[in-house]
């Protein structure tokens, strides 16, 4: 039986492994999206994988993805919730995205 660490360092390599398509479905919701009325679904789809992002890169060893795709996947809870410029948001999303597929494991400031 594999001790803890090393089924922690095999689910670590997953994430890692699975990061890639990850990105790739962000980017594919993202391309759904279009202001001034962005596709309802397209754009729940992106804060679910925003969400489940944001709530495990930590714990893989991306801090600071997780810090960025949290604060992401909260603005875009509320334009959601509540409306909104969805073309600044959209800016800020190009430059997460972007950021993240460059070096995912450097640190967000």
């Amino acid at each position: 039986m594999p001790t803890f660490e090393a089924r922690l360092q095999a689910l670590n390599e997953r994430f890692a492994a699975g990061l890639p398509a990850t990105l790739a479905a962000l980017a594919a919701a993202r391309a759904r999206l279009a202001p001034p009325a962005p596709d309802r679904a397209a754009a729940t789809e992106l804060h679910h994988t925003l969400h489940t992002l944001a709530g495990s890169a930590a714990t893989f060893g991306y801090p600071g993805l997780g810090q960025y795709a949290r604060g992401v996947e909260q603005e875009l809870r509320r334009l959601l919730a509540e409306g909104g410029d969805w073309s600044g948001w959209l800016e800020r999303f190009d430059a997460f995205l972007n950021w993240a597929q460059e070096n995912p494991r450097r640190e967000y400031l």
